[in-house]
């Protein structure tokens, strides 16, 4: 399971990140979401069900990501792309 968020920058505009662990990642697999969009995701990017629940709680009561965990903002336009 992958985990990913939306938060507002000072522009006003949302932008969409993904969760990881720090520690750097030894792969990435592309994987599609939709027809039209696709997320390449690092190997320190995948969280079992657990894991991944105890992110969204931390999130949903303190609207941040808990620590150790660090955010990659997911740039859209480059992974529709390589999907195509």
């Amino acid at each position: 399971m992958t985990v990913e968020v939306r938060l507002a920058a000072p522009d006003g505009e949302t932008h969409l990140y993904t969760v990881g662990r720090p520690e750097p990642a030894d792969g990435t697999t592309l994987i599609p979401i939709s027809q039209t969009r696709a997320v390449r995701v690092f190997s320190n990017e995948v969280f079992t069900a657990d894991e991944a629940a105890v992110i969204f709680y931390t999130y949903y009561l303190t609207d941040a990501v808990a620590q150790p965990y660090v955010l990659r903002e997911l740039d859209l336009s480059q992974e529709l792309s390589e999907q195509r």
